[in-house]
């Protein structure tokens, strides 16, 4: 089920989307059909939940609701059809028990509602007079069959919480402590209690909690920042590979580095590197007048 905000929270909205919404999921938990099921409630001709692209969808009008059956998405897209217009809460509970139980009982095994009224014989023509004007005289048994559905419900989880021997066996799994969430009363609405509060509550010392305390943060960049200085201990040093053929030419063609260094005295240092020397061919300077030129 998904629904918009309604007209409680929305200045758009014309109904209470999140009730009819809330309402609407309760009864149809757990339904076993051939398929899975997608609905959605919108509060206003806008159309922020996309109902009408549903396998059942709900559209709020100034008089009433609006129901749209077998829309889809996904690779093979279909636009939902109109199938009641303007019909209180209580009809449109029918409407639907109706819809569901007519499909249950005539689609195909993992046969989407689309796909169901595709293969239907006339169609939307078909489907609208069976389920809203009772022509086959079938309405009052669909209804008892949902109604059969809806008492027979009951919820895995919930059973494993009343029944101690069950609960028992998870208990090593269960959290420690009362961790039971709380819920506060706005706009007639529950709903959790301290929402949007993003840090932890600050200790008495007034110092603020710690970022691995919070859970705020990236984990990965504190792990990255632990690690960093151990990799800069284990890298080992570069190695100098041999130079190829090319890259020595290139090398000799360098001109050789000046180190010649002057002591004390005034005179030069013998020490030289083992650069070589380029090559008269690819030397573009002339000789000093005041220094010899080389061979």
């Amino acid at each position: 089920m998904k629904s918009c905000i309604g007209s409680t929270w929305c200045r758009y909205g014309v109904q209470d989307s999140t009730a009819l919404a809330i309402r609407v999921e309760e009864r149809y938990r757990g339904l076993r059909a051939p398929h899975k099921l997608k609905s959605a409630v919108s509060g206003c001709i806008r159309e922020c939940a996309e109902a009408q692209s549903k396998d059942f969808g709900i559209i709020a009008t100034e008089q009433g609701w609006n129901l749209y059956v077998c829309g889809n998405g996904g690779a093979q897209p279909r636009h939902a059809d109109l199938l009641a217009t303007d019909v209180d809460e209580a009809t449109l509970i029918r409407l639907i028990d109706r819809f569901l139980m007519y499909y249950i009982h005539t689609a195909n095994p993992l046969e989407r509602t689309a796909r169901w009224l595709e293969r239907l014989d006339g169609g939307l023509e078909y489907l609208a007079p069976v389920v809203v004007d009772d022509e086959l005289g079938i309405a009052a048994q669909l209804e008892r069959d949902m109604e059969r559905l809806v008492a027979s419900y009951a919820c895995e989880w919930a059973a494993v919480v009343r029944d101690p021997a069950r609960r028992r066996a998870l208990r090593d799994r269960a959290p420690r402590g009362d961790r039971r969430p709380a819920f506060v009363r706005a706009r007639g609405q529950k709903q959790p209690a301290a929402v949007g509060r993003r840090h932890a509550a600050a200790p008495a010392s007034g110092r603020r909690p710690s970022r691995a305390a919070t859970g705020c943060g990236s984990r990965a960049r504190r792990r990255a920042a632990r690690r960093r200085p151990h990799d800069r201990a284990r890298r080992a040093p570069r190695r100098r590979l041999p130079l190829r053929d090319s890259e020595r030419m290139v090398c000799d063609a360098r001109p050789p580095a000046r180190t010649a260094r002057t002591t004390s005295s005034g005179a030069a240092s013998s020490a030289r590197t083992t650069a070589r020397p380029r090559s008269p061919a690819r030397s573009t300077r002339r000789p000093s007048p005041s220094r010899p030129a080389r061979d």
